[in-house]
């Protein structure tokens, strides 16, 4: 008020509020892909004033908040801002804190930001189960289990990739790679392997021995393959076993035979198809002597073997004649000996069983057959004769 005049005036107070500030440690930082980071944030005033903080993501869906935002800030004291990588950057995405005085009347919020970038991690492989069996026609792959962070992909020369898993039905290996090509938010894992692996099959076969009487007839073994159904080649021989080195050379004619007696049939079993495995073994041929043959009609069977002395039809010796004759008869034997004879006399000759044939115990030793050529009966007829007395 004025002393002369009588006037009041006024001066006007202006008190602008204080603004707080806030300090970081690091301006960025950075994190991998689904795992946490963090930074501090300090608020200072003077006056000292306490607060309320406020965190964002500029990209939630690539950082998130996860502890700070709504927390309470001292004044002074650091303050822990922790973070997760969500989703992989190619731009840092900026976090802002905002600090909110607990007097706004006197104090004004303030503002940082913090930049981050968040990283590819590797894919993780899956695991992989290798495929050993035998050849049955049907395709085989390896077993494949889990793994993640993108697209799984499969090659036999890790330069063509394909998501179709490799698959092999043919005898033989296949090595298999594998790897998972990276998403977004993964790089590509490590090439990784596994095999499939196919052995040849078994050949199946049936064989058997042949055993039987002579016949006259020619009889093998017997061997039929029953897998594979087709490209089988048999291979025979009966001087040598056959292997894969000389098969090839034997003939592949069925062995047989005939005449009494054994032969050892060796045999090879190739396949054309490399999912077979060859096989080889052998087999034997026995003709037996025979004992006995078909006899005439009605008869039956009758002694193969027969030897003894020939006989007139009444069943007597022979008779001297003044001509050479045969002693003996006999069927599928050799004769040695006395088998004929002019002079009556008693003879003697040794038969043995041919080659094919037994007598009928089975054995095949000479035995002896006498026989008798029986002198000639003489008939003497005498007359009357008259005689004279002469002193002669």
């Amino acid at each position: 008020r004025e002393t002369n005049g009588g006037k009041e005036i006024t001066i006007p107070i202006v008190i602008d509020k204080a603004t707080p500030s806030l300090s970081l440690e690091n301006e960025s930082g950075s994190t991998d892909y689904n795992t946490t980071n963090s930074f501090k944030v300090t608020p200072s005033a003077n006056p000292e004033v306490d607060g309320t903080l406020k965190v964002t993501s500029s990209d939630p869906s690539k950082v998130t908040i996860i502890t700070g935002d709504g927390e309470q800030a001292t004044n002074g004291e650091a303050s822990t801002i922790e973070y997760k990588g969500t989703g992989a950057t190619e731009e840092p995405v900026t976090i802002t804190v905002t600090f909110t005085p607990s007097d706004t009347q006197n104090y004004n919020e303030t503002s940082i930001t913090y930049t981050v970038t968040v990283n590819k991690v590797p894919a993780t492989n899956p695991v992989l189960t290798a495929y050993t069996g035998t050849y049955d026609g049907m395709p085989h792959t390896i077993g494949v289990s889990g793994g993640e962070g993108g697209t799984i992909v499969y090659s036999t020369d890790q330069s063509i990739w394909s998501e179709e898993l490799p698959t092999r039905t043919e005898q033989g290996t296949t090595t298999v790679y594998v790897k998972v090509q990276g998403d977004a938010n993964h790089t590509d894992s490590e090439v990784i392997s596994s095999t499939i692996t196919i052995g040849e099959d078994t050949i199946t076969y049936q064989s058997g021995d042949y055993k039987g009487k002579y016949d006259g007839a020619p009889h093998g073994i017997t061997l039929t393959v029953t897998n594979p159904a087709s490209g089988i080649t048999i291979y025979y021989s009966d001087t040598e076993e056959l292997n894969e080195g000389n098969y090839s050379a034997a003939s592949t004619t069925p062995i047989q035979r005939t005449d009494a007696g054994e032969t050892i049939v060796y045999w090879y079993i190739h396949s054309e198809s490399s999912n077979y495995q060859d096989v080889a073994g052998s087999n034997k041929i026995t003709i037996e002597r025979a004992t006995t043959v078909e006899g005439g009609e009605g008869e039956g069977e009758v002694p193969a073997v027969t030897a003894e002395p020939v006989q007139t039809p009444e069943g007597g010796n022979l008779s001297y004649n003044g001509q050479e004759q045969t002693g003996v008869t006999g069927t599928n034997v050799t004769w040695e000996g006395t088998t004929t004879a002019t002079n009556a006399g008693t003879y003697t000759a040794y038969a043995t069983p041919t080659a094919n044939y037994a007598w009928s115990d089975g054995t095949t030793d000479a035995r002896e057959i006498k026989w008798t050529l029986a002198p000639k009966d003489v008939q003497v007829q005498w007359g009357e004769t008259n005689l004279t007395y002469n002193k002669q």
